[in-house]
């Protein structure tokens, strides 16, 4: 895949893409992006999301998050604070929303925190920043908010969304939502010079870590340059970099040179996209993104990549494709293969319904072998280092999820000497549907095949099958998964010299839910980017 394979199937998109692509990437005359802009709020996502509008101003009848919206489920991203986010960054005219939205906002609209109103914003510096830039595209008073930043900026420089969990350390994921909808609101209203002042203190915090790095020890930050869209409210070098572009326009001043890094990781992962795409990297290696990295398992030579000090293999078969006779049946081991197995890309994962709009990406890769791990393991370990292994479950509901997903990358972990492997396993009818003659709870028996396969297998990745976590998603099916694997004999027996563990992640507390309840980013990424 070329350039211009990129450029000719942006150009083909939804009206709320294609007039960025014309206008910073085609370079084309004013009037034709312009042209293009207008026709969001009539044609596409940007009309879709207008239509959704209620007579009482809010989407989905709730300020951040929809009415009705149960803790602990994942965030769909349909309420109110997002609607309008989405819009504004569409570039949709505030004309085209319902007649006095302000003001219907200003009467209907309540924070889900403390029933706070909604343009005098809440405690959270990311939802204050979406506000304050929303409210300073439709013309609401934002005065409260303003001075909010100002009060609320910490001592090193930014913003961190934990500050009312004690938190003195700024986050990087805060700290550029907050610049962005600060120079929103300084683009749209002229600002103040006292928020103006608390942005550029928060770029400079930004900078001084060059968009990438941990202050306190050099290392980059293994989430920083990972790329994707929308953005909602993550951080990636490549989001930082469209603000720092931004503000140098605004400001009338030059790029920083201490951008450099970032703007070189940025091009690096481009690079390695397109060479995945067209199978040679720049560097003239075949498919990989680094230098390619073997491993050898009772069934064959495994092919995969390291990235940074990640040695990673995708796509690993533990069990035969479940399809033709197998689809209802129990896994069957796969069988051997000749030569090198391919290890850099991730394999099919089971197909689902409409999930809907879900809180973690989830990657629906098309394929019959569907029964497939992906293990991540530190590049330079010792030969026999038999390093503890965490087993990652994906949750949703017994209906949804994959694997495939890159928030559950196993770099952080493999950086601390912990091998990852992210299991998959049949879902739906497929998995757990009742038929008679067949074998029950076939997408748990998956799961034990795959705790099999790393007990068989993980010492060929330097794991050591005595030290095994099976680790649970916080969604809902995976609340009871693990209690269920504990339960089963075989399981037991899945971990040689022990039992395995089986863990998970705890639901928001009742006195502390504000950290945890809208944004659920990564908690481990989020814990880093404070230092």
């Amino acid at each position: 895949m070329t350039d211009d394979d990129v450029l000719a199937w942006l150009t083909d998109s939804d009206p709320s893409l294609r007039w960025k692509v014309e206008r910073d990437l085609l370079d084309a005359p004013e009037h034709q992006w312009r042209a293009t802009r207008a026709r969001v709020a009539h044609e596409g996502f940007g009309a879709q999301l207008l239509a959704a509008q209620g007579e009482d101003g809010l989407w989905a009848g709730g300020a951040h998050f929809p009415a009705g919206f149960e803790w602990g489920d994942p965030q769909p991203w349909t309420a109110t604070s997002w609607s309008l986010m989405s819009l504004r960054e569409w570039g949709v005219d505030a004309e085209a929303l319902r007649p006095d939205t302000v003001g219907l906002l200003e009467r209907n609209a309540r924070w889900e925190y403390d029933d706070l109103p909604f343009w005098g914003g809440e405690v959270d510096a990311c939802i204050n920043a979406f506000t304050l830039a929303s409210g300073a595209w439709l013309g609401a008073d934002v005065s409260g908010i303003r001075n909010w930043f100002v009060e609320h900026q910490l001592g090193d420089g930014g913003w961190n969304c934990a500050w009312v969990e004690g938190s003195t350390k700024s986050s990087f994921h805060s700290t550029l939502n907050a610049v962005i909808g600060i120079l929103d609101d300084e683009w749209r209203t002229g600002g103040t010079p006292e928020l103006h002042a608390a942005r550029k203190g928060a770029e400079e915090y930004l900078l001084e870590r060059q968009l990438l790095y941990r202050l306190s020890t050099g290392e980059r930050h293994v989430w920083a340059h990972h790329l994707g869209y929308p953005f909602r409210h993550r951080y990636s070098a490549l989001r930082a970099l469209d603000h720092f572009r931004a503000a140098a326009q605004f400001d009338g001043t030059a790029p920083d040179p201490r951008l450099a890094d970032a703007i070189e990781r940025v091009r690096a992962a481009h690079a390695a996209l397109v060479g995945r795409r067209s199978g040679v990297t720049p560097d003239g290696q075949d498919g990989g993104m680094d230098a390619a990295v073997l491993a050898t398992t009772s069934k064959g030579l495994l092919r995969g990549f390291r990235r940074d000090r990640t040695a990673v293999f995708l796509g690993i078969p533990f069990a035969q494709p479940p399809v033709g006779r197998l689809r209802f049946g129990a896994p069957v081991p796969v069988e051997p293969w000749d030569g090198e197995r391919d290890a850099t890309a991730y394999g099919p994962t089971a197909q689902r319904g409409d999930a809907g709009i879900t809180l973690i990406p989830e990657p629906s890769v098309p394929g019959d072998a569907t029964l497939n791990v992906n293990v991540f393991t530190p590049a330079d370990r010792e030969p026999d280092a038999a390093l503890p292994v965490l087993v990652w479950i994906h949750g949703g509901g017994y209906t949804s999820g994959s694997p495939a997903s890159r928030w559950y990358d196993g770099d952080a972990f493999a950086r601390d000497g912990v091998i990852t492997v992210v299991i998959s396993y049949r879902i739906g009818f497929d998995g757990f549907g009742m038929i008679e003659g067949a074998p029950s709870n076939r997408g748990l028996r998956d799961q034990i095949a795959a705790l099999e396969w790393v007990r068989d297998e993980i010492g060929a990745f330097g794991g050591d099958p005595a030290r095994v976590t099976a680790w649970r998603s916080r969604r809902r099916s995976g609340r009871s998964r693990p209690t269920r694997l504990g339960a089963s004999p075989r399981a037991w027996r899945s971990s040689r010299g022990s039992r395995p563990t089986a863990t998970g992640s705890r639901p928001c507390p009742k006195n502390g839910w504000s950290n945890c309840r809208k944004r659920q980013v990564n908690p481990r990424a989020d814990a880093d980017s404070r230092r």
